[in-house]
Parts: C-alpha cells; sequence; structure tokens
C-alpha cells in the first residue's frame, strides 16, 4: 500500500459505505499517520461491530457536510466521497480537498497485485500497465498511459504497457488484441515476453484515469524522466507504412498544413474538450497567411468526410490529402458509435491507426501549420516537426463546459 496521498491529511471523512470504503477502513487507515476518523452515512448501523483503531479518533456522524464543527482547528482534512470520477478541474481535489473512494484506492493499491511468474530480475519490480479504453484515439491513450508510466518510474517501478482490456476500441481487431503495441514501442525497453519469467511483476489498476486522478499522479512524477518512446515513439510496422506512403506531399516546403478536427469535436461538443474552429475560420486564416507568403499546396488532415468536400471545393487541385477512411456523424454522435455498429476485421485497427499516424508526419513535414484547436494530432505533429515550422497557428477558443 502507499499512504503517501493519506499521510498528508490529519483528519479523514468517508461518506459512504460499501466494499471499498470497508477495506480501508480495515486496512489502510490504521497503517496512516493521521489522528482523526470521521465515519458518514450508513456506517452507523455497523457501529456496534467496527473495530476500534489504536490511536485514532473515530466519530460517527448520520449526515455531514465539510466544513462540520468536527473540522475546527482541524487544517488539513480529505473529504472521500463515493462518486463516480470524471473529467473536471483540479478544484475540487486541490481547494475543497475532495477525492472519490475509486480515486484513492487507485492510488493507494496501485503497486499492490503482485506476481512471481519466476525467478529472472530479481532485483527489479516490473509493472504492467493496462486499460480499458473504449473512446479514446491513439494519442488520448498515449497520454494517459504516459501519465502511468512517469508515475509509476518516480516510484521505482519498470513499466512495460499492453493494452488488452480495450477490444471495443476502435483500434482494437477483437479480444485480446494488444492496441499498443501494433501501434507504439515500449517506453522502457522491456517487452512482456522479456518479463515472462520475471520474479517481481505488479498488474496495475486501470490506466484510463481522469483528470484528478492524473493530477494527483503528476504532482509526484519526476518531471525530467526520458523514455525510450522519446526517442522512437512508433513501433517498425507503422513506420514502414508511413514511408512507403510519404509521396502524398511531393514539396513539403511548397505547403502549408491545415489540421482540421470535426466529427466528435464539433458535432457532439465533448466536455472539456477544446473548441474548435471551422471551415470559414480556418479558411480567413489561409487567406490572411498567404496574403505574405503564398503556397504552392495546402495539405489537409482531417477524419471528417464533410470538412474534406467543403476545402475541395474551395481549393481544388491545390488541396493535398491521403485516402483515409473518413467519416460524417449526427449531432450528438460519437466516432466510436459508428466503430461499434461494424464487425471486428483482422487488420482492420491497424490500418485505422497508421492511417491517421501517417496523415500527422505529413503535417509535421510541411513550412507551416494551422490548426484548427487543439488536440493530440496537433501536439503530435508539432512534435515530430521539432520546432521547425515557419508559422504556427492554433485556434485557442477555450473549452466546452464540463458541466
Amino acid at each position: 500500500m502507499d499512504l503517501t496521498l493519506l499521510n498528508r491529511y490529519n483528519t479523514v471523512v468517508l461518506y459512504g459505505l460499501n466494499e471499498y470504503f470497508i477495506e480501508l477502513y480495515k486496512y489502510v487507515l490504521p497503517k496512516w499517520t493521521g489522528g482523526k476518523i470521521i465515519l458518514c452515512g450508513d456506517w452507523a448501523v455497523l457501529g456496534y461491530v467496527l473495530p476500534s483503531i489504536s490511536g485514532k479518533e473515530i466519530f460517527i456522524q448520520k449526515d455531514y457536510f465539510p466544513g462540520s464543527p468536527l473540522e475546527i482547528n482541524e487544517p488539513l482534512v480529505l473529504h472521500v466521497m463515493d462518486f463516480l470520477p470524471k473529467n473536471e478541474d483540479y478544484k475540487r481535489f486541490d481547494e475543497d480537498n475532495i477525492i472519490m473512494i475509486d480515486e484513492l484506492m487507485t492510488y493507494t493499491f496501485c503497486f499492490s497485485d503482485l506476481q512471481h511468474f519466476g525467478n529472472e530480475y530479481p532485483d527489479k519490480k516490473f509493472l504492467i500497465i493496462d486499460g480499458s479504453f473504449r473512446i479514446e484515439g491513439i494519442f488520448g491513450i498515449q497520454s494517459k498511459v504516459f501519465t502511468m508510466v512517469k508515475y509509476a518510474i518516480t516510484k521505482g517501478y519498470i513499466p512495460v504497457v499492453i493494452i488488452l482490456s480495450s477490444d471495443n476500441n476502435m483500434y482494437s481487431d477483437g479480444f485480446g488484441d494488444d492496441i499498443w503495441s501494433k501501434f507504439m514501442n515500449q517506453p522502457c525497453g522491456y517487452t512482456i515476453k522479456d518479463i515472462k519469467n520475471a520474479k517481481n511483476v505488479y498488474i496495475s489498476p486501470n490506466a484510463n484515469c481522469l483528470t484528478i486522478m492524473r493530477h494527483i499522479m503528476e504532482m509526484e512524477t519526476d518531471k525530467e524522466i526520458v523514455l525510450d518512446t522519446d526517442k522512437k515513439l512508433f513501433c517498425q510496422n507503422v513506420e514502414d507504412y508511413i514511408n512507403a506512403n510519404s509521396q502524398i506531399v511531393p514539396e513539403p516546403s511548397q505547403t502549408l498544413g491545415v489540421l482540421i478536427r470535426g466529427t466528435d469535436y464539433t458535432k457532439t461538443h465533448m466536455p472539456g474538450h477544446p473548441i474548435h474552429a471551422s471551415v470559414s475560420e480556418i479558411v480567413t486564416k489561409i487567406s490572411e497567411i498567404e496574403a505574405e507568403h503564398p503556397y504552392k499546396y495546402i495539405y489537409l488532415a482531417t477524419e471528417d468526410s464533410e470538412i474534406l468536400e467543403e476545402m475541395k471545393s474551395i481549393y481544388g487541385n491545390r488541396l493535398l490529402y491521403t485516402d483515409q477512411e473518413r467519416f460524417s456523424i449526427d449531432p450528438g454522435q460519437l466516432l466510436i458509435n459508428i466503430h461499434d455498429a461494424r464487425p471486428k476485421e483482422k487488420g482492420k485497427g491497424f490500418r485505422l491507426g497508421a492511417e491517421y499516424l501517417l496523415t500527422l508526419r505529413l503535417l509535421s513535414k510541411c513550412e507551416s501549420l494551422v490548426a484548427s484547436g487543439n488536440c493530440g494530432g496537433t501536439d503530435e505533429a508539432i512534435r515530430e516537426n521539432n520546432g521547425n515550422y515557419r508559422i504556427t497557428y492554433v485556434f485557442n477558443k477555450g473549452i466546452n463546459s464540463r458541466n
């Protein structure tokens, strides 16, 4: 168990009663360094069977609220509540000291599932990272996984990533398909095969952590960590696919790269996601840039078939684009809804992802970049470009409300 988070607080208030709260009370809080435990709600029915905890003051309150008199002169109070976490800003944790029981259990028991596969590497601790990612794209998965990867390294573990629990993701070809290894290299070099006989192998909780959980991990992460994937992120199969199709942009120095996100970003307005510029706003910005520096080609990266057709009508033969599969969705719909309705097909997940990564590599080779807003694709194009764009313009229109 890792009590680093809990030990920051002198008082813990538990709002709810389920098997997680019971485990927290029986096995974690006796080792916690704080002194006051406040049990709220249905705990009263267990009052006669609850074991006492040596050195702790325990109060049972049917009705309780943050700021109660029991907190007077207790500046460090953690409120543990029983709601499902969601993507939100950090105020709940940083200012209100509220954490959800799922988040606290993920943190406390992140490195508790130890397996002994053999006797190799007795001096090393490996962490197998898996997660259930349904709607996330490649860079959404990567971002969340790398948060746990760097956190694990900081704590003294060697991460090995294998995403097997996401067979409902668009990039999965079905049960047992590892959607990490088909695109990404390992962050620390070790593969699952390398550690099949390792002595100390820990199994991670679900790596699909939402904003507060990632925030907590990032607070404790060494910011100077360098991963093997910092040098070569994508596996050789992806690189081979990209190299075989790089001729789509024949003269990168004469090409303005344009990324326009549509589908979920413009039709569904997902909470917490950046608001993206419209095609008309993009066209206006392109005109401003070309007034001073005309381009021979406009290269377009988009997953939206309607956006592609609109841009073709404006730029005609100047417009370059890949033949990747594109989509059109109805308001309120998600791309995953389209993929859910399709039968899984061997190899389809790789092709879908490789086509997307190709569009970004081509975007990174262009002389300048205009992006409709921030997203994983924008970040990746800028990363791969390594600061060589003459102009980088990313629309910043705020984010969709999280409420």
